[in-house]
């Protein structure tokens, strides 16, 4: 049996290698106890989602999260953790539980039946022709997934650029493994900016979501709390799309896959997902003391369910690497499980089977294009930074 002291410092690993990284927490004992990162590590596909199913397995806790910092940091970075304690992933409070209900229901297709059709019309509006040439990332699939969310937040089209940039700044501080003061700098300033624009979107967008978000104010829920969802909904619906959006694309240029969407397009979206997993860990805390296969984790103790480990089990999936739209739906955990998982999850694997649809219709996964990936990752995200296209044999 492995060691499991087989990692150091799982987190950098994370950020460095992510491929190495996933295989080192599979071939250790899970769940895996981490001295120098301070937390147990979840990884296999059996044991996660039973984690993430566990009433006693709580949400990202603030003490935990800053417990490496100083006093005066910690007191920097207290309204950026007192917001992210509202988010709707991180929060089991009333006012968190009754929006988590409202914005459900608010995502569902009926409850805005023509939000398929705006999507499709946006993603083959703004898709480039011919693609050769372009960078997609900049000139497709950004000014997508802005458009697409800012049209289901009911905000303005024009404040797609600053939202954008609010959300990258939260993203940024969220996917931290250690004190950067610019990184906080960025996220506290961010912060303030979206809490006035939100309190302006409260009262003037239109839409199920905003109506949703109105209805919660109204039965005790604050103006935090709204920024809270905004920022949760705008963050899980461009950054993790988008490198889902990479991964799909790059996959469309495999022989027979253009096909295999053709056939079954929620099957290869829910594996363009699984394969991509932009977010690496779920944060979460034990509320009390937990046994995991056998091994005990201590009440208050940090826990990661390492979400892109547990989509490339080979004990789970075989060929893991490989998209195979034949698998279960949504049998990946890229969404989370359990009472916490993704509101967004539907309007995310619209958004991808609209985008790769208009890039499939404009030449892509023909023999003359070829495309190649640029990412970067952080210890808690996989972000796609460019995707350019040539022409030839991939």
């Amino acid at each position: 049996m492995p060691s499991k002291n087989a990692i150091t410092n799982t987190y950098d690993e994370m950020a460095r290698d992510r491929t190495s990284a996933v295989h080192s927490l599979l071939s250790s004992c899970s769940p895996l106890r981490d001295e120098e990162a301070g937390s147990w590590f979840v990884a296999d596909h059996e044991t996660a989602k039973k984690a993430l199913a566990l009433p006693g397995l709580l949400p990202r806790d603030s003490e935990n999260a800053t417990a490496d910092l100083t006093d005066a940091q910690r007191r920097r970075v207290r309204p950026l953790e007192l917001h992210l304690g509202r988010w709707l992933a991180f929060s089991d409070r009333k006012p968190q539980r009754d929006l988590r209900q409202g914005v459900r229901r608010a995502l569902r297709p009926g409850a805005d039946p023509a939000r398929l059709d705006r999507l499709h019309g946006a993603a083959h509006r703004l898709v480039p022709r011919p693609l050769e040439g372009s960078e997609l990332v900049a000139d497709f699939i950004t000014p997508f997934t802005v458009e697409a969310v800012t049209d289901l937040l009911g905000a303005e089209p024009d404040s797609g650029p600053d939202l954008l940039a609010w959300g990258a700044d939260l993203v940024a501080y969220l996917g931290l493994d250690r004190y950067r003061e610019e990184v906080v700098e960025r996220a506290l300033d961010s912060l303030a900016r979206l809490e006035l624009h939100v309190a302006e979107w409260t009262r003037t967008a239109r839409g199920a979501v905003p109506d949703a978000i109105r209805s919660a104010l109204r039965h005790g829920a604050t103006g935090q709390d709204a920024t809270a969802a905004f920022a949760q909904l705008l963050t899980g619906g461009v950054e993790p799309t988008r490198s889902a959006l990479v991964t799909g694309a790059v996959s469309l240029t495999s022989v027979g896959h253009p096909e295999a969407f053709r056939r079954a397009p929620e099957g290869y979206v829910s594996e363009v997902l699984r394969v991509a997993s932009p977010f690496h860990f779920a944060p979460r805390t034990a509320g009390s003391d937990l046994q995991l296969r056998g091994t005990r984790i201590p009440a208050g103790a940090r826990v990661s369910v390492v979400l892109c480990a547990a989509n490339h089990d080979p004990a789970r999936f075989a060929s893991p690497e490989s998209i195979d739209p034949g698998r279960p739906l949504r049998d990946h955990l890229a969404f989370g499980h359990g009472r916490h998982f993704c509101a967004g999850a539907g309007f995310a694997e619209e958004m991808l089977s609209a985008g790769l649809e208009a890039l499939m219709e404009a030449g892509l996964g023909t023999e003359n294009i070829r495309v190649t990936p640029r990412y970067e990752r952080t210890a808690g995200m996989t972000r796609a930074a460019t995707l350019t296209v040539g022409h030839g044999l991939c």
